[in-house]
Parts: C-alpha cells; sequence; structure tokens
C-alpha cells in the first residue's frame, strides 16, 4: 500500500509543478495571441491628463523620456526617475510610474527606503535574487555602485510618496 502511494504521489507531481506556474501566470500579463499589432502612428491621449499630450505608442514607450500624463500629482522626479541616461540606463518611470506605483508586471517601490531600494538593485546585480518561474529583466545600470549620487537621488525620490493601494480586481 505504501508503494502504490508513493508511485501515485510521484506519477502526480510533474502536473502540480505546471498548476504551480500556471498559478502565477495572471501575475505577468502578456497580450493575447494572434491579435494584431496595434498601430503605432496612431496618436493616444488619457482622458482627464493636465498636459494634453497626443503621443503614438512608440512615444508612449520611449525608455528616456516616457510621458508624465499627471505632473501635479507628485513630487518633481530626480533626472534618473523622469529621463534614465542613455544609452542603457532607462527611466525608472517608465516601469515604476512617477507614483511609485508601478504597472502590473513591475514592483511598486513607492514608500520604500532609498537603502532597501539600492540594496534589491545591488543584489540583482550580483545574482542574488533569482525568479524560479521566468525570466525577468531587471534594469540595473551598468556599473552601478551603492554610493553613486544618481542612484541614491533616484531611490530617495521612492520615499516621498506611498503608492496608490491597489484593488484585488485590478
Amino acid at each position: 500500500m505504501k508503494k502504490l502511494l508513493l508511485i501515485s504521489a510521484m506519477a502526480l507531481l510533474p502536473a502540480a509543478a505546471f498548476s504551480a506556474d500556471s498559478a502565477l501566470q495572471w501575475a505577468y500579463p502578456v497580450a493575447p495571441q494572434g491579435l494584431p499589432a496595434p498601430d503605432a502612428t496612431v496618436k493616444k491621449t488619457v482622458a482627464g491628463a493636465e498636459n494634453k499630450l497626443s503621443l503614438t505608442q512608440r512615444e508612449i514607450n520611449n525608455a528616456f523620456g516616457p510621458p508624465d500624463w499627471f505632473p501635479s500629482q507628485h513630487p518633481a522626479m530626480p533626472p534618473a526617475v523622469a529621463n534614465g541616461k542613455q544609452p542603457d540606463q532607462m527611466a525608472c518611470m517608465l516601469c515604476h510610474l512617477p507614483n511609485g506605483g508601478g504597472h502590473p508586471e513591475s514592483a511598486s517601490v513607492g514608500g520604500l527606503s532609498a537603502n532597501y531600494i539600492i540594496g534589491q538593485m545591488k543584489a540583482f546585480r550580483d545574482g542574488g535574487i533569482k525568479f524560479a518561474h521566468r525570466e525577468v529583466t531587471v534594469n540595473v545600470p551598468p556599473g552601478f555602485r551603492e554610493d553613486d549620487a544618481i542612484v541614491r537621488g533616484a531611490a530617495s525620490a521612492a520615499l516621498i510618496e506611498a503608492p496608490p493601494p491597489r484593488s484585488a480586481t485590478g
């Protein structure tokens, strides 16, 4: 009986692993397969935006100058947060947003201490943080140093504002 139980458990392990991986898919949204690509030339606006920007998707996704649709709703951002540094340090706000709340697939950094953020960046740089369920790209600038004034300024900006609450429904 014990052998049968052990063999049954071993047979079910791959299904359990697949189920665990599938259970996390909601946390990493991607566009559904088979949809046509959005027209990159169409100008888009955000309802209620203070600055009335009208931008193409390419302009919205600019890694070194993403749009700030609501600039009066947060304090001034350090240059590294707003624009990054070409050619290889993307603007922090591209993923983490000007208020630190982040997109669903990005970490919320608002309200975290500068030392914590810098420690996490150091751990990513040194390989101390691994993701078992998928490949994740983390924007740690090449040559990152914990005492770098630009990095410390960007990390300190996250302290200014706690992130907005996220609802369980999105």
